[in-house]
């Protein structure tokens, strides 16, 4: 098996030729395997069976040093983007993006530039704009994450932002009550997780209206939208405040906020149980405190 499950990414123009050089590099074994053709060879034969048509005897060559093929049965030949386009019927662009999907660490070199988590607190990320969630690839991120275009689009918006001055990074972006956004776009390494200034929590009422002041005694507490969101996958009719933290380093300025409730309901993943054991559990003072385990949240 070649590569992980598939994330897409969108347009070929994206790719510097740098990356285009490496996504075309990829093994067309691989992608066959990918598109659940026949990748065995008869002991002995040098050929693959075709995976344009059902045949007996083996009629594909492929030059693995070069990565071009030729079907000896029709005389077809090209590269790796000529045979997605075949077998899927689609555009070269969308077959880069396919081939991209297929191997993400190709494109990571993209952004290098912009190397995570700590970018926010440097002032590295400057917000461009901010537009609905249309993108079919980040929609489709949003999908592999196990959340429906629904509730993507209406908590979250599509953002462009430039990371050191180098513009065209475009994410999914979660507001916060301040005004930053958190970011993420499926790729894996350097933009995984990164937010622009200011930094803060984001809170719901019992409507599903951000509000930043209590309107029940309850409130789930949750480390980021991605819990947030797989919690009303599963619980669509939550009634109760919900306070996203964004960050666990958030914790301390919650504190206000979650202590006008009754209870906080938790679901586990590490910083709000600190934050549970160390404020509501183990003091004195403040709201009860309720622990949901992970499992309740599959998607997360």
């Amino acid at each position: 098996m070649y590569g992980p499950p598939a994330i897409c990414y969108s347009g070929m123009s994206q790719y510097s030729e740098l990356t285009k050089r490496a996504l075309l590099s990829y093994p067309i074994v691989g992608v066959l395997s990918a598109l659940g053709k026949r990748t065995d060879r008869p002991a002995g034969h040098g050929f693959f069976f075709s995976p344009f048509r059902e045949e007996r005897h083996p009629s594909f060559q492929i030059n693995e040093s070069a990565n071009v093929w030729t079907d000896w049965g029709t005389g077809d030949k090209g590269g790796v983007l000529d045979l997605i386009c075949r077998l899927k019927g689609c555009s070269r662009p969308d077959a880069m993006d396919f081939l991209a999907s297929l191997s993400p660490a190709s494109v990571i070199g993209e952004y290098e530039s912009c190397p995570g988590h700590e970018v926010a607190a440097k002032g590295s990320i400057t917000i461009d704009g901010v537009f609905p969630l249309e993108s079919r690839v980040l929609l489709q991120y949003m999908k592999y994450r196990g959340i429906p275009k629904a509730l993507s689009s209406r908590f979250c918006s599509e953002v462009q932002f430039s990371c050191r001055g180098r513009k065209g990074y475009y994410s999914v972006g979660f507001r916060n009550n301040r005004g930053g956004y958190v970011l993420r776009n499926g790729m894996e390494g350097f933009l995984s997780k990164i937010s622009s200034a200011p930094s803060g929590i984001t809170t719901f009422d019992s409507l599903l209206v951000r509000n930043p002041e209590p309107s029940t005694s309850d409130v789930y507490v949750l480390e980021g939208f991605m819990d947030f969101l797989s919690l009303l996958v599963m619980y669509p009719d939550v009634a109760a405040d919900i306070c996203v933290l964004n960050s666990g380093a958030n914790i301390g300025s919650a504190k206000t906020y979650l202590s006008s409730h009754g209870r906080l309901i938790l679901m586990p993943q590490g910083a709000e149980e600190q934050f549970c054991s160390g404020y509501a559990i183990k003091g004195t003072t403040g709201p009860v405190c309720t622990e949901y385990t992970a499992a309740h949240i599959p998607h997360r």
